[in-house]
């Protein structure tokens, strides 16, 4: 079939590069606001991409069978970008009315109180969201389905979708953020898809040069591995990817530091690694009459490459460690390291999943040969689905070791099952199918089989929290530390360890150290000591956090009828008891009722 299409690629590319702008700076906003009401910004920031995601999701699929019923798709798109720049700032300014509403349900952490979080923040971020879904699909329909494929279009606007938002991560950390505000920040955002909008109501909305385009082709080359083969396939595959990246990104915050700047390195590499890999895939489209196999090829080599990688983690402390050593210790030369860390981890897979989705795009054949956008529809839905599953499943995953290693050892499969299913339905000779097939399973299995055990003591060096000691630190894998590794825990968003070494005993929180028996003993003792000397004759005491127990057992030598205990990181209970030589078993006090909460939480639910 062939039908008259619209081509104003020259206005999409533009306008998708800024939803990807302000699509990230929502985000961030946004999840700098859920916070006053979530009870943490591990699950503020996990509900507010999992809520954008499927809003976008139902945008793209409710938007994707109207893009031929509207008469002036340019003049409905702009329309759009105007709602959303107005919709995204009343968003951030419904929040906190609807999050303090909110907040009476439960203390934080709770069940009612995160269920609560969740459907506030999808409530209110849902317009502005469903609106991107939109633009997204309205966009990839301005540039056409091109005569390669159905699902070009929307292959094309991958990669200026990516380096918007890699350029918002970067430039709103460093740049905008920091001088202007969280606010101020939205609102510039807000005003430029307002104006790109603007732009559009004054385009000319012109036909192209005439000329047929074939819709509803398919893939090429002999190859029709079907609709919805292609995209439950590409859906698994980005998911797996997408999983392991934000594990993966999880891990390294434990070595390159937690700060929102080391965040941003992080999210600027992934995000801009995607657009490269995805500008690459369309670049190579033009010379390829397989998308399919190609599609094989990447999934297979991404999945090998997250198993390989988990065989290395023990070595990216050394590899920071190094870059750190390498020049004089600068705001720069931290960054630099954090970058390069970052670049050695999250890259390579990164970009092949940034390609997947134009190669997706080509190869999805159009389930009805009247609608030319229905696999540009999918391409947006696959990706959108596939965020939110893999946010919605690794949200609240504890960090550290035990957790990530099981995970990361399943989750590189849902790469490679995708690249064994479409080469069984695609390449036709089947010992081609039996043997990428026994190739791909076989290098997997081996892979999995020998993965090591990580080492604890390695992942919580705490490279980045010892800046100061960095002359005389050493190779972590080679001499951690000097000290003995008696506890790990993992809990939320907390790697927990005790470690004994020759100076005494210290709690470490992410690799930083939270509590000790040498130094900072006697603060931990006078924290205690001093409010209960100055009230007099207190009977009922609050403890804001447990610690190694040395505040608890300073405050049990009173006379006081009921100590209560808040201490919101689980694995810290467990730690404490390391500690009991020191604190006479503090944690066994007949009047001690111990509670694992938000102690914000709890304060305000009293």
């Amino acid at each position: 079939m062939e039908t008259r299409v619209r081509s104003h690629t020259g206005y999409a590319l533009p306008v998708t590069v800024i939803l990807g702008f302000v699509s990230v700076v929502c985000v961030s906003t946004w999840s700098h606001v859920v916070p006053r009401f979530a009870g943490s910004a591990l699950v503020s920031t996990g509900w507010a991409i999992c809520s954008m995601l499927l809003a976008v999701l139902l945008g793209s699929v409710y938007f994707g069978p109207r893009t031929l019923r509207v008469s002036s798709r340019l003049r409905f798109l702009a329309y759009m970008q105007i709602g959303l720049g107005i919709s995204a700032l009343a968003a951030v300014e419904l929040l906190p009315t609807v999050g303090a509403a909110a907040g009476a349900l439960g203390s934080a952490g709770s069940t009612a109180r995160t269920a609560v979080a969740g459907l506030v923040a999808f409530g209110t971020f849902f317009v502005p969201c469903f609106l991107m879904g939109g633009i997204m699909t309205f966009a990839a329909s301005l540039a056409g389905p091109g005569s390669e494929g159905t699902g070009t279009g929307a292959g094309r606007l991958v990669a200026p979708v990516f380096l918007g938002a890699a350029a918002a991560a970067w430039l709103s950390t460093f740049g905008l953020v920091p001088s202007l505000g969280y606010w101020r920040t939205l609102l510039v955002a807000s005003i430029l898809a307002a104006a790109a909008g603007v732009v559009g109501l004054f385009v000319r909305d012109t036909a192209d040069d005439g000329t047929a385009r074939a819709t509803g082709t398919g893939a090429a080359g002999g190859e029709s591995p079907g609709f919805r083969v292609t995209a439950g396939a590409s859906s698994v595959f980005v998911a797996g990817t997408l999983v392991c990246t934000i594990l993966w990104s999880r891990l390294l915050a434990l070595t390159v530091g937690r700060s929102v700047y080391a965040a941003a390195v992080v999210l600027t590499v992934f995000l801009g690694a995607m657009a490269v890999g995805a500008a690459l895939s369309v670049l190579y489209l033009g010379r390829t009459r397989a998308p399919a196999s190609s599609l094989v090829c990447v999934s297979a080599v991404t999945g090998i490459y997250w198993l390989a990688m988990s065989h290395g983690l023990d070595h990216i402390p050394s590899v920071f460690l190094a870059a750190l050593k390498a020049g004089p210790l600068t705001w720069g030369r931290l960054v630099t390291g954090q970058l390069w860390v970052s670049v050695l981890a999250l890259a390579v897979p990164s970009a092949l999943s940034g390609a997947s989705l134009p190669l997706c795009g080509r190869a999805l054949r159009a389930p009805r040969d009247r609608d030319p956008y229905a696999a540009g529809t999918a391409v947006i839905s696959v990706a959108a689905l596939a965020g939110f599953l893999a946010f919605a499943v690794t949200r609240s995953l504890p960090a550290g070791e035990v957790t990530f290693r099981s995970v990361l050892t399943v989750a590189p499969w849902l790469c490679l099952a995708p690249a064994v299913v479409l080469a069984g339905v695609t390449w036709k000779p089947l010992p081609l199918r039996a043997a990428v097939s026994f190739v791909v399973i076989g290098v997997g299995i081996a892979l999995t089989v020998s993965l090591p055990r990580w080492r604890g003591d390695i992942l919580t060096s705490g490279i980045y929290n010892r800046l100061r000691e960095l002359p005389a630190l050493e190779d972590p894998k080679a001499s951690p530390r000097g000290s003995d590794l008696i506890f790990y825990g993992e809990d939320g968003d907390v790697v927990t360890s005790v470690e004994r070494s020759p100076d005494g005993m210290a709690l470490r929180m992410n690799g930083r150290i939270a509590a000790s028996t040498g130094e900072d003993l006697m603060a931990q003792i006078l924290t205690a000591q001093i409010p209960l000397l100055i009230h007099g004759g207190p009977k009922r005491v609050l403890l804001m956090g447990l610690g190694t127990g040395m505040t608890l057992a300073s405050i049990e030598t009173h006379d006081v009828d009921e100590i209560v205990c808040v201490e919101p990181v689980a694995s810290t209970v467990e730690a404490a008891h390391a500690f009991s030589h020191y604190s006479r078993n503090a944690t066994g006090d007949a009047r001690l009722r111990l509670i694992t909460a938000d102690p914000e939480g709890y304060l305000l639910s009293e």
